[in-house]
């Protein structure tokens, strides 16, 4: 069952309760809360995306019984996808040596306590971040739960060759965005 049609046919054959629906969206939710948010470490992002996997396979067994209730088993299943592939990103990156960056902290034995007194569990690593200049393209393989991860060279940020102001005064007098037909484009 591919097509979304589909996926409410059998929703609907198989029914079930909004309680089931909202407790399936709160185990993705706490996973991810408790694995792939600020503070990351390896073995568990990879704990974290066996279980979002096994959650998958589950999500058929959820069913509706009322079909308001659709919306929200559709939005449960998008979104164990979406952490599966995040998880996916987060442990291909762990595995290539990824280190902490601005929004995260990753966790290993081998790094530095954040300050006295928090040792063990709380080492992480900071330096030159071996992935700086790559990014993480991913593709999610529907089939087998499976993502695809490639690596490839970031591009450049591009040069700022313009202030705010005069960029926003040139929006609102039109010369930003034209139609194709003057030969002026965005």
């Amino acid at each position: 069952m591919d097509t979304r049609a589909g996926l409410v046919r059998g929703l609907l054959a198989t029914g079930g309760s909004r309680q089931a629906l909202e407790a399936y969206r709160n185990e993705l939710q706490e996973r991810m809360t408790a694995h792939g948010a600020h503070i990351r470490a390896r073995e568990s992002v990879s704990a974290a995306l066996a279980e979002a996997r096994a959650q998958l396979v589950r999500w058929d067994a959820c069913g509706v019984s009322d079909p308001a209730d659709l919306p929200y088993a559709l939005k449960n299943r998008d979104a164990v996808i979406t952490q599966i592939t995040y998880l996916a990103a987060m442990e291909e990156a762990l595995a290539r040596g990824g280190i902490s960056r601005g929004s995260y902290m990753v966790m290993r034995p081998d790094g530095q306590p954040p300050c006295e007194g928090l040792d063990g569990d709380f080492r992480f690593v900071l330096g030159d971040d071996p992935l700086k200049e790559e990014i993480c393209e991913v593709s999610f393989q529907s089939a087998d739960a499976a993502v695809a991860c490639a690596w490839v060279p970031r591009r450049p940020i591009p040069a700022d060759d313009g202030w705010y102001e005069n960029i926003w005064a040139d929006y609102r007098e039109d010369k930003i965005i034209r139609d194709p037909d003057e030969g002026v484009t965005a």
